[in-house]
C-alpha cells in the first residue's frame, strides 16, 4: 500500500504452478490474523498492482484465458477488461 501498512501478494500454493488467489497482508493489525485472502482460487492468476484501495490483477477461473480483475480491500472482486477470445 501507498502508506506502506499493508502488503497484497498473490499466493501460490504448488511450487510451478500460477494457480493462487490474491492475499493481504496488514502489518498493523494487533489481533494475530494479520493475513487476509481477498479472492477465490483462481485456475492462473498473475501481475498484481495497487492504486487506492483497488488491487489489480490478472485470472481465469479456467482456461488460460485471463481477465483483467480489480479487489478491494474487503475483498470485492469486479471484472475490469475480458478479452475476445
Amino acid at each position: 500500500s501507498a502508506d506502506g501498512k499493508k502488503i497484497a501478494f498473490i499466493e501460490y500454493p504448488f511450487v510451478g504452478d500460477d494457480r493462487g488467489c490474491v492475499v493481504l497482508l496488514d502489518l498493523e493489525d494487533k489481533s494475530g490474523n494479520r493475513k487476509r485472502i481477498l479472492t477465490e482460487d483462481y485456475l492462473t492468476v498473475q501481475g498484481l498492482g495497487w492504486t487506492g484501495d483497488q488491487i489489480y490483477f490478472a485470472a481465469s477461473l479456467r482456461g488460460n484465458g485471463r481477465e483483467i480483475k480489480a479487489v478491494n480491500l474487503g475483498g470485492e472482486t469486479r471484472t475490469i477488461y475480458r478479452g475476445t477470445g
